[in-house]
This record gives structure tokens, C-alpha cells and sequence, in this order.
């Protein structure tokens, strides 16, 4: 008697992006297979907040318990992209694109003095000389107010800058090991899960770019 093979099969890598039947990873999956490898370190970056944040929809829609150790509630995961700074004072050694790619953990706990939420975060960048850096931070939100349908917000962070090396090691203070401590403001408008911001980057100049939330509640 016939009886009919079964054949177990070995799910590509990429299908470990997201859960089982999410849309939101097969569409991201999609994209991110056309990427090339040798992309440069924009892309490298882009794929890891992109799967860190898809990773984090799939956790919310698929395994809520999962989650329940994120307490209290209004906690959400921000992606960060900013694209290049403006220096007060321009140099022939700037470099015109930073690609400035971070990711950050936004909740309502350890928040003070009167802030919204608090900021932990981590971002990946090229400096202004065109060397990698990075900068690991922690920090506070303020919502301070309704704009054009949406919400004016403002913040400090302070962490580790490491990245400056060589000769220009000293272009930002006590760098003397690599990594600096740094303290930085910023701005921005929020409408929805979409943000623009700002941030003052001490006396040297500013850098702005775009953001997208991921609420995990």
C-alpha cells in the first residue's frame, strides 16, 4: 500500500525575524532580505533597530505574557535615525553624514522631578570626523505641551562617549581613556507613534533627525 513521505523541513535565519503568522515581520523580512550585505554600516545599523523593534511588536501581539515583567504599563520602544549635525563653526574635517541609528526603552518608571517618562538608550553613529562611535545613556521626558494636533516634548540624557581616537581624541573633554562622559538636551514633536527632534551638542553644533515609537502594552 502507497503511503505518502513526509519531509521535515529547516526554516531559513531570516524567518527567526518575527513570530509565527506575523505580518509585520514577513513585510520586514521582505525588505530587509533585499539589503545587501556590503550596504556599510547605515544599513548594519538600520537592519538591527529594525529587527530589535519588530521583534518588540511581535513580543506585544503574540506573547503578552510574555511582557508582564514590563510594569507599569506605557512603557514603549523608540526607534532614532538622524541623518547629519550642523556645526556653529564648519571645518574641512566634518564630515557631512553622521547616520546617527539608536534604539531607546521609554517608561513612566524612576521618572523625577516631575518628568513623563524616563530614557534609556543607546545610539551608534559616525562622529564629526567620520570615525564610529557610540554613546550609552540614560535620561528624562517632559511633555511640555500640545502643538498641531500633536506633542511638544523635551529632554536630557547623560552617559559614555566613545569614538574619539587619534588625533582628535580631544576634540571633546576628559577623553583621556576613549570615553567621555556627555550630557545632552534635546527637543522635539511627537504625533502618534511618528517624532522629529533636535539635540544641542554642547557648544559645537546641533544634529536633528526623525523617530517612530513602539508602544509594548
Amino acid at each position: 500500500m502507497w503511503r505518502p513521505r513526509l519531509r521535515a523541513t529547516i526554516a531559513p535565519p531570516s524567518a527567526a525575524v518575527g513570530p509565527p503568522g506575523d505580518e509585520k515581520g514577513s513585510i520586514v523580512r521582505g525588505w530587509m532580505s533585499q539589503v545587501p550585505g556590503s550596504a556599510g554600516r547605515l544599513g548594519r545599523r538600520c537592519q538591527a533597530a529594525i529587527g530589535a523593534a519588530v521583534f518588540s511588536a511581535g513580543v506585544q501581539t503574540t506573547a503578552p505574557a510574555a511582557a508582564q515583567w514590563l510594569e507599569p504599563s506605557g512603557e514603549a520602544i523608540r526607534v532614532v535615525y538622524g541623518p547629519s549635525a550642523i556645526h556653529f563653526n564648519s571645518s574641512a574635517e566634518h564630515v557631512h553624514w553622521n547616520h546617527l541609528v539608536g534604539l531607546e526603552l521609554l517608561t513612566p518608571r524612576w521618572a523625577a522631578f516631575g518628568a513623563s517618562r524616563t530614557i534609556l538608550g543607546f545610539t551608534s553613529f559616525d562622529n564629526s570626523f567620520g570615525q564610529p562611535s557610540q554613546y550609552l545613556y540614560a535620561g528624562l521626558e517632559w511633555d511640555v505641551g500640545q502643538l498641531g494636533g500633536g506633542t511638544v516634548f523635551g529632554s536630557i540624557t547623560a552617559g559614555l562617549l566613545r569614538g574619539y581616537r587619534d588625533e582628535y581624541r580631544d576634540k571633546i573633554p576628559f577623553n583621556g581613556l576613549g570615553v567621555a562622559p556627555a550630557i545632552i538636551p534635546a527637543i522635539g514633536w511627537r504625533y502618534r507613534q511618528f517624532g522629529v527632534w533636535m539635540t544641542l551638542l554642547g557648544f559645537n553644533g546641533v544634529m536633528y533627525g526623525v523617530s517612530w515609537t513602539v508602544p509594548l502594552d
